[in-house]
């Protein structure tokens, strides 16, 4: 389990491209990440919200570690189709 790096105004270009990085990783079995980007602060490297952080953790511990049945994260992108009308994006 780990944790996406959270928003942070300094480094917004490479912060996106280490996100997505860290994204990649979730191909892997038995991993699970907590999303972090809602809880940065734009002057802070580090977010202050600690509890909403572990929190989400702890969910995917629960269901990864533990094989509870409960929701521990929110939708993923699975996939962007172009349409006749704009665009179609898939979430899992």
């Amino acid at each position: 389990l780990f944790v996406q790096l959270a928003n942070f105004e300094d480094a917004q270009n490479e912060w996106a491209l280490l996100r997505e990085s860290q994204r990649s990783a979730l191909s892997e079995p038995a991993t699970g990440m907590a999303v972090a980007i809602d809880l940065g602060a734009p002057n802070n490297i580090h977010p202050p919200n600690k509890w909403d952080v572990g929190h989400r953790l702890a969910l995917l511990a629960r269901k990864i570690a533990y094989q509870e049945d409960l929701v521990a994260s929110g939708p993923t992108f699975a996939s962007l189709q172009s349409t006749s009308n704009g665009l179609k994006v898939r979430f899992e």
